[in-house]
């Protein structure tokens, strides 16, 4: 038998969410529903913008220290989230959570992927954006 097989299970990210562009008076609520479900939060800077994802979800700022914007750069004023570390009905309840307990809900949100992670959150907040216009186009043809 091989001892050296592993899991999915063993390698899990920890369930997270990035958050940004939220309002002061929605943060305790986010920190509220995240302590409560065990969900961590790092709140993103606009000197991360430039960041890829995935390591802002690994959250080693010293290897991704040199790629912080030093000057003023692109921002965006929408509020978004990314979700990282969830499993099956896990995002679901999590999403249901923040409504049941008044928090606004953000159009802009997705889950992290291998194909995501190389993004930057400037590139991702623009694909999110294209997808909440074509699903408010197609929510008006129905």
């Amino acid at each position: 038998m091989n001892d050296n097989k592993r899991t999915g299970e063993e390698f899990r990210l920890k369930r997270m969410i990035l958050l940004y562009q939220i309002s002061e008076d929605e943060k305790k609520n986010y920190e509220d529903v995240c302590s409560w479900t065990g969900v961590d939060i790092r709140w993103i800077r606009e000197e991360e913008y430039d960041v890829p994802i995935g390591y802002l979800v690994m959250g080693a700022e010293e290897t991704y220290r040199n790629m912080l914007r030093t000057e003023q750069g692109p921002v965006f004023e929408e509020p978004m989230m990314i979700m990282a570390g969830f499993m099956g009905d896990e995002i679901s309840t999590f999403l249901r959570t923040l409504r049941e307990s008044g928090i606004k809900p953000v159009d802009r949100k997705a889950m992290i992927t291998e194909y995501n992670a190389v993004w930057t959150s400037l590139m991702l907040h623009e694909e999110l954006g294209k997808e909440h216009e074509a699903m408010k186009q197609y929510r008006k043809q129905q």
